[in-house]
């Protein structure tokens, strides 16, 4: 967790119409829903949508917009006769109260993130299993970065619930506090590339439901389609993970870390020093840095969410992605 200065994160203005796509949500006209702003309201046929019908009259459109019309159609076009319908997003999500003396780099003591989710990753030829982050969105789908899972069969990965610490998952689970699923399906977001990490953002779906608990439950996912409208004054996120720690192993419990956002100009000052990441890369991702010079995310904490505390909710915003690669020795 402690580590890299600089960091990209794969923000979410394509990541909603996939999940709607992908949750397969069957609904019927005045049906209760929630609105992509976050607020309730009810289903209505596509023609007496007004925010549909005017993107669908114009010549030209934003690619969110058209990535909008085409997550309802996708929706629309799913089977009505399903028998096991889901609902897309909880009503009960992120209720947590932030503990309010946290600046940054602490264990999370409290366990108030209970919607994080260790991945446990058994890559071919290697020995040493690799970690990476996810985030409970619904009891079926966990949030976490594409490029954990890029190549993989599902077998290879597991992933742990309500869990702090690491060394005490054995008895965790036997408590019955922490629980374990196996990946039942990797969704990878379409337009995804390894090479340039663009779209780097994935879900996975469980190979059974995961139970709420005290120690799980899920995050909200934000549906505002422009990230700035989401943090009008508040630039900093908060994230987390069991990723390396300034003292160069990887943490054995879950660590908080705060980030400020910055502006894509800012974004691509740093990029232009990299040779890992195009500095043209700023402009189609978040961006953050540490809050503290040398605190930030590092190996380990890919597809961790960053999170956003606003109207007594916590909300994901954006997912851990690629950065230059941070130096624990070095402190940064």
């Amino acid at each position: 967790m402690i580590g890299g200065t600089f960091t990209v994160l794969k923000a979410f203005t394509v990541l909603w119409p996939l999940l709607i796509v992908c949750l397969h949500a069957q609904r019927q006209v005045n049906q209760a829903c929630i609105l992509t702003n976050g607020q309730f309201g009810r289903c209505v046929r596509m023609a007496e949508c007004t925010e549909i019908a005017e993107l669908a009259n114009r010549n030209v459109l934003y690619s969110w917009e058209t990535q909008k019309i085409r997550a309802v159609l996708g929706a629309c076009a799913s089977d009505e006769n399903s028998s096991d319908p889901i609902d897309v997003l909880p009503v009960r999500c992120g209720m947590r109260q932030p503990v309010p003396s946290i600046l940054s780099d602490a264990e999370d003591e409290d366990n108030t993130h209970v919607w994080a989710v260790h991945l446990e990753i058994r890559k071919p030829k290697e020995t040493t299993l690799a970690r990476c982050v996810g985030t409970l969105l619904q009891e079926r789908y966990v949030l976490t970065a594409a490029h954990c899972l890029h190549h993989l069969p599902v077998e290879n990965i597991k992933l742990f619930f309500g869990l702090n610490l690491i060394s005490e998952l054995s008895q965790c689970l036997a408590d019955g506090d922490c629980q374990e699923r196996t990946a039942a399906e990797f969704i990878i977001h379409p337009s995804y590339n390894s090479h340039t990490s663009t779209n780097d953002v994935a879900l996975i779906r469980v190979s059974e439901p995961v139970d709420t608990t005290s120690y799980i439950m899920p995050v909200c996912l934000s549906l505002d389609h422009i990230f700035d409208e989401s943090l009008p004054d508040d630039k900093r996120v908060l994230s987390l993970g069991w990723g390396r720690t300034g003292q160069g192993g990887m943490s054995d419990s879950k660590r908080l870390v705060y980030l400020n956002v910055i502006s894509p100009d800012e974004c691509g000052e740093h990029l232009a020093n990299s040779t890992r990441i195009s500095a043209s890369m700023s402009f189609s991702v978040m961006c953050t840095l540490g809050v503290i010079r040398g605190q930030d995310v590092c190996q380990g904490d890919s597809g961790a969410p960053m999170l956003h505390f606003r109207d007594n909710q916590f909300f994901v915003v954006g997912v851990v992605s690629i950065g230059p690669k941070c130096d624990p020795a070095a402190g940064n």
